[in-house]
């Protein structure tokens, strides 16, 4: 049930990323999808198994709503880059996806101690 909410979340925001792409700027829809997963993800700290699973749920929908509206834009601004010269863009693209998960990957074995 949390995927299926998540995949429909991003979804939605995908949809909704193309749709504000077309009536404002990439960097608003960029900034609203940073404050909007920013706030779904603060959201659901305080969203712990007491509280009612419908509102972690609803979390878990901005959540993906967040990386919908993120990619579409940033595919969206990447484009002109990606015409030029694409296997320059794909391995970019290729070398931040290792770094980030790299970096993820870090993180989480550093904080499991604690």
């Amino acid at each position: 049930m949390h995927f299926l909410v998540l995949n429909v979340g991003y979804l939605l925001g995908a949809v909704a990323a193309e749709w504000l792409l077309e009536r404002t700027s990439i960097r608003s829809v960029l900034l609203f999808a940073c404050l909007d997963g920013c706030g779904a993800l603060l959201a659901l700290s305080f969203l712990a198994p007491p509280v009612w699973l419908w509102w972690r749920l609803i979390g878990l929908a901005f959540v993906g709503s967040a990386g919908g509206l993120l990619m579409t834009s940033l595919l969206y601004a990447i484009e002109p880059f990606y015409r030029e010269l694409p296997a320059a863009a794909v391995n970019l693209a290729g070398i931040m996806f290792g770094l980030g998960c790299l970096v993820a990957t870090s993180v989480a074995a550093l904080t499991y101690y604690s």
